[in-house]
């Protein structure tokens, strides 16, 4: 893996699933599979133990919604 730099804690990318490579902004499309990458550095604030030990504590939680007619 990629050294993660300071300015790079706490930001992330969505890409197509289909080419990997495209970084996707906008809305996201119903039916489209997306890569997410959250760029956590190690004891940085959004690493949840706080210690720069070769481990992350992740933060992160990832969810679907839907909606219903009334």
């Amino acid at each position: 893996a990629s050294e993660i730099t300071a300015d790079m804690d706490g930001k992330f990318t969505i890409q197509k699933a289909d080419d990997g490579k495209t970084i996707y902004s906008g809305a996201l499309e119903a039916g489209t599979e997306y890569l997410l990458t959250l760029f956590i550095k190690d004891g940085n604030s959004f690493d949840l133990d706080g210690a720069e030990n070769g481990s992350i504590t992740d933060p992160a939680a990832i969810f679907s919604t839907t909606t219903t007619e009334p």
